[in-house]
């Protein structure tokens, strides 16, 4: 999903509107989304888990990808994995802004931890 006059509008305009995009699908599949840059560059993410049945994170991640008619980089179908567990994706978004920059998302998942069954 591109906005209708995204080449009338800056760069953080459009992470603006990703963001906005990126957490309305969030909410719907039970994850609260926090932005921890500055959007000059890039639009960093986190995605944490907010309801018990929140979706796996690469489903969340592609969900994130389709609405916002986005590439895979080369490593979208390895598991990245942070110290702590938190899972990465960048998302390239195929756009072109001022100066030939390209934009794009980094996207750090909390996977949700998912509840043994009682017997």
């Amino acid at each position: 999903m591109k906005p209708k006059n995204y080449k009338t509008i800056t760069l953080e305009e459009y992470y603006d509107f990703a963001l906005k995009a990126c957490r309305h699908i969030a909410l719907e599949h039970g994850y609260a989304v926090a932005v921890h840059g500055t959007m000059k560059t890039d639009l960093d993410l986190v995605a944490v888990p907010w309801v018990s049945k929140a979706i796996h994170p690469k489903t969340l991640a592609n969900k994130f990808l389709k609405i916002l008619g986005g590439e895979k980089n080369a490593l979208w179908d390895t598991e990245v994995r942070s110290v702590h567990g938190h899972l990465k994706y960048t998302i390239i978004l195929p756009l072109d802004f001022e100066y030939g920059k390209t934009p794009y998302i980094d996207l750090t998942i909390i996977p949700p931890k998912r509840q043994k069954k009682r017997k």
